[in-house]
C-alpha cells in the first residue's frame, strides 16, 4: 500500500487526466486511434485528403497527354493548328503575339480595336457617347482592381480567376488574328472576378469601420446603410456592371458588320470555279488569276486559294498581268478573272492552245 500510495502521490494530475481520456502519460494518443486519428496527429482524413490531391493532378496530367496525342492522331502534329488553317510555326510572331494579348485586354475593357469584320464595330466608328460610358467603367474596374490588391487580397481566389484569364488570353494570341467569339470566354470570367473583388473590397472596408447600425450619429439612416453595410467595392462593381450592360447592348446591335471570315465570298468562288468544276483534275492544272484586285494577302494565298485542304494535294496558282501573260507551255490551264461587281472569281474565255485542253 505503502509503494501505491507513493506512486500515486508522485503522479502527476495531468497524467492522470490524460489516462483517463485513453491517452498515454509519454503524451501520445492511444484512445484517438479509435476515431482515426494516429499518435502523431495526423488523421487518416488527412491522408485522404492528400491521395485526393494527388489524384486530382495525376487526372489533368493524364488529360493534357489525352489532348496531346488526339491532336497528334487529327492533324498530324503536336503543335495546334492556328485559325483559319494557319501552321502556328509558319505564322507565330512575338510581335503580332504581344499586339493579339493587348488587343484582347482592350476587348474585355470596352475598347474595340477591330478589324470590323472581327468585332462589328471599331472604336473609330464608335459614338462619343458609348467611348466615354468605356472610359468611365474601365477606370471604375481599374480602381476596383487597385483597392483589391492593397487590401491583403486573398491570392487563392484571385490567381484562379485572373489566371484562368490570362491562360485564354495567352492561348489565343498565339495565331493570326483576334476574333471576338475568342473574347468572350475571357469576359464571362472577368465578371466572376469583378463579383469577388468586389466582395473582398467591400469586407475589408466593413472590417474596419465602426459597429454596425443602421443610424449613424447624425440619426441618416441611407447614408449609414450604405457606409457600414455595402462598401465601395459593391458601389463601383455594380455602376461598372450597369455600364458594361449600356456597352455590350450598344456593341450587339451592330454585330451584322462582323463576318466569320473577311472576303469568304471569294474564296468560296474560288474553289467553285477550280475544284467544284474541274473535280481532282484540277490538281493537274495550273491556275493562273489575271491581275490581283483584290490584293490578297500572303496568308490568304497560302491558306485559302493555294492549299486546299479539302482534298490531299495543292494547287498552283500564279497571278499575271493580263491574257498575254498566260505562257501557251502546252501545261492545262485554268484562267480567273476578278470580277468586282459580284465580288468573286470568273474564268475567263482564252484560246485553247493557252489552256492546253
Amino acid at each position: 500500500k505503502g509503494k501505491k500510495g507513493d506512486a500515486k502521490a508522485s503522479e502527476n494530475p495531468g497524467d492522470r487526466a490524460s489516462r483517463r481520456e485513453g491517452k498515454s502519460c509519454d503524451g501520445k494518443c492511444e484512445g484517438n486511434i479509435n476515431e482515426g486519428k494516429s499518435c502523431n496527429g495526423k488523421t487518416s482524413e488527412g491522408k485522404r485528403s492528400i491521395a485526393r490531391k494527388i489524384i486530382l493532378i495525376l487526372v489533368v496530367i493524364v488529360a493534357f497527354l489525352g489532348i496531346q496525342l488526339l491532336r497528334k492522331s487529327v492533324i498530324g502534329t503536336f503543335v495546334p493548328s492556328g485559325t483559319g488553317g494557319s501552321d502556328l510555326r509558319a505564322d507565330f510572331s512575338k510581335k503580332r503575339f504581344v499586339l493579339n494579348v493587348l488587343t484582347q485586354i482592350a476587348y474585355l475593357l470596352g475598347f474595340n480595336l477591330g478589324p470590323d469584320f472581327m468585332c462589328g464595330l471599331t472604336w473609330k466608328m464608335t459614338s462619343w457617347p458609348i467611348k466615354v460610358t468605356v472610359v468611365i467603367s474601365a477606370a471604375m474596374l481599374l480602381t476596383l482592381l487597385f483597392n483589391y490588391l492593397k487590401s491583403r487580397p486573398v491570392w487563392r481566389e484571385f490567381v484562379y480567376f485572373a489566371g484562368f484569364i490570362i491562360g485564354m488570353v495567352t492561348a489565343s494570341s498565339v495565331s493570326i488574328r483576334v476574333e471576338m467569339r475568342w473574347v468572350l470566354g475571357s469576359f464571362m470570367v472577368l465578371t466572376a472576378l469583378i463579383a469577388v473583388v468586389a466582395r473582398h473590397v467591400s469586407k475589408m472596408e466593413l472590417a474596419k469601420g465602426p459597429e454596425r447600425g443602421f443610424y449613424d450619429e447624425a440619426g441618416d439612416r441611407v447614408a449609414a446603410y450604405i457606409a457600414k453595410y455595402v462598401g465601395s467595392g459593391l458601389i463601383l462593381a455594380c455602376l461598372a456592371s450597369v455600364l458594361i450592360i449600356i456597352i455590350n447592348c450598344y456593341y450587339m446591335a451592330n454585330m451584322d458588320e462582323m463576318y466569320l471570315r473577311q472576303d469568304q465570298r471569294r474564296h468560296e468562288s474560288f474553289i467553285e470555279r477550280t475544284y467544284g468544276t474541274y473535280g481532282d483534275d484540277v490538281l493537274d492544272m495550273d491556275v493562273y488569276i489575271l491581275v490581283n484586285y483584290f490584293e490578297l494577302t500572303e496568308f490568304e494565298e497560302r491558306n485559302f486559294n493555294k492549299p486546299m485542304k479539302l482534298f490531299d494535294g495543292e494547287l498552283n496558282v500564279y497571278h499575271v498581268d493580263g491574257p498575254d501573260s498566260v505562257p501557251a507551255d502546252g501545261r492545262k490551264k485554268v484562267v480567273l478573272y476578278e470580277d468586282p461587281e459580284t465580288d468573286s472569281y470568273l474564268e475567263a474565255a482564252m484560246p485553247p492552245e493557252i489552256l492546253g485542253r
